[in-house]
């Protein structure tokens, strides 16, 4: 592959998500409860070479994110998706002529599009769900009446993958990722939340 040849190419995968509470207290009692959301993520991806196996490879990519939950009172969920834009430097090494192995490791910058929260409570047979609210009101006592949520996300993220090179110069890969987030969701705090993700995914680079 020579230097500075530029590749565009898609990619989808399966999102396993996940988030951290920011307050311990609450960490401690809700990690027993929480369970991973599995969702499929799609995007681009534009990508650089600038050295023979190094590469500067951008993403943008429509990434699902969030968690469920289940106990014996309650169970519930609340669903993200998020416009997710990646900034990755790419180091590979090779396996054999048409094979190589790489890892990818980059900040990452979510704008969160929509959310969905839904709880079900066994005892009092109460049901709601509803849109999440990006914006929040304060009462005549100060209080916070609606939860306020971040619509900007800034974290981590880094990957190991196969790549192998076709006759034709195109490429396959196949990666598993991790992704964990910087800031909160939201700023209360049972809504003060980290997204981790983990994630497999595939492609074809052009």
């Amino acid at each position: 592959m020579s230097e500075a040849q530029v590749s565009i190419g898609i990619r989808t995968g399966i999102n396993i998500s996940d988030v951290k509470f920011a307050d311990k207290n609450i960490n401690k009692v809700f990690k027993d409860f929480t369970n991973k959301r599995i969702s499929v993520n799609d995007g681009i991806i534009f990508e650089t070479y600038i050295f023979q196996n190094m590469a500067l490879q951008q993403e943008l990519i429509f990434s699902p994110k969030g968690y469920k939950y289940s106990e014996s009172l309650a169970k519930g969920y609340h669903k993200y998706w998020y416009l997710q834009f990646n900034s990755t430097a790419k180091f590979e090494n090779n396996i054999d002529l048409s094979n190589k192995y790489y890892i990818l490791i980059a900040p990452y910058f979510a704008y969160w599009l929509r959310g969905v929260m839904y709880y079900k409570d066994y005892k009092n047979v109460q049901t709601f769900k509803e849109k999440i609210k990006f914006s929040y009101q304060i009462n005549n006592y100060g209080e916070i009446t609606e939860y306020k949520y971040n619509r900007f996300e800034y974290g981590f993220l880094i990957a190991a993958g196969l790549k192998h090179e076709m006759d034709n110069e195109d490429n396959i890969f196949l990666e598993i990722r991790y992704e964990h987030g910087f800031n909160n969701n939201g700023i209360l705090n049972i809504d003060a939340t980290i997204n981790k993700v983990f994630s497999i995914n595939c492609g074809y680079l052009f």
